[in-house]
């Protein structure tokens, strides 16, 4: 009886470790091209390397999603295989009279470690099926403090 058990605990080990092996291969067996257009991105997290003044108000931080308005979280963007990247005001427009849809263009550079949009570099920090983080590949100054920001998407 007791061989019976172990041998079921060890067949339930095994099947649950090859369905997590599964889940990744599946995963990784998508190319940076097939994740990467897969849908809607929003925004999920925006941060700054090092404190700043993001406001213009004195106050210091480094959480910039933190002060962006409701209107500015719901916009999304789609990256098309064709390269051409769509962005999208969401459901709520932040200005009335801004298009609710504005194009650009996209590619991937440094063997898929690099996306640029628009002729701005970013590193890929990280790319899954329901996650995207790049970071900016060129420091950026305000009021003469060198930052760099981190972008954060999700579907």
């Amino acid at each position: 009886m007791k061989n019976i058990k172990l041998a079921s605990l060890f067949l339930m080990i095994f099947l649950a470790a090859c369905s997590k092996k599964d889940e990744i291969n599946a995963n990784n067996s998508k190319t940076a091209m097939e994740l990467i257009t897969n849908g809607k991105w929003y925004a999920a997290a925006f941060t700054s390397s090092v404190p700043i003044d993001w406001n213009g108000n004195g106050v210091l931080i480094t959480n910039l999603f933190a002060t962006m308005e409701a209107c500015a979280k719901d916009d999304y963007v789609v990256f098309k295989p064709n390269l051409e990247i769509l962005f999208n005001q969401g459901a709520t427009k932040c200005n009335r009279n801004d298009p609710q849809e504005e194009t650009g263009n996209w590619k991937f550079q440094n063997t898929d470690k690099e996306v640029v949009i628009d002729d701005e570099p970013y590193t890929i920090v990280e790319l899954t099926a329901t996650s995207l983080v790049i970071r900016d590949k060129n420091p950026s100054l305000t009021n003469g403090v060198s930052y760099v920001t981190t972008s954060s998407f999700r579907h």
